[in-house]
């Protein structure tokens, strides 16, 4: 697999609530660290939090789907990987 290099890497975990993608995120960081560099862990819950966003109705979850999208390009523009962990029936 080829991997650009003036970029980070978005690794996307998602599932069910429980499920464990917080756990596998923790568990795979050292290794995508030590292969691909700078590497922070995120979920959608700390992204709720950060933002503050409390809304639940479609319209806004979509809406929101974008500023996660722009949040995820300023985190790889930086050549920081992320390792993103999230549950939604809107999760894009």
């Amino acid at each position: 697999m080829k991997i650009d290099r003036k970029k980070g890497i978005l690794f996307w975990i998602t599932g069910l609530s429980g499920s464990g993608k917080s756990t596998i995120a923790n568990l795979i960081k050292e290794k995508i660290e030590k292969k691909y560099g700078p590497t922070i862990i995120m979920s959608g819950d700390d992204l709720r939090y950060i933002t503050n966003f409390l809304k639940y109705k479609k319209k806004d979850r979509l809406e929101f789907a974008k500023t996660k999208l722009k949040f995820y390009k300023f985190i790889t523009d930086q050549k920081i990987n992320l390792i993103f962990s999230y549950y939604s029936r809107y999760s894009f």
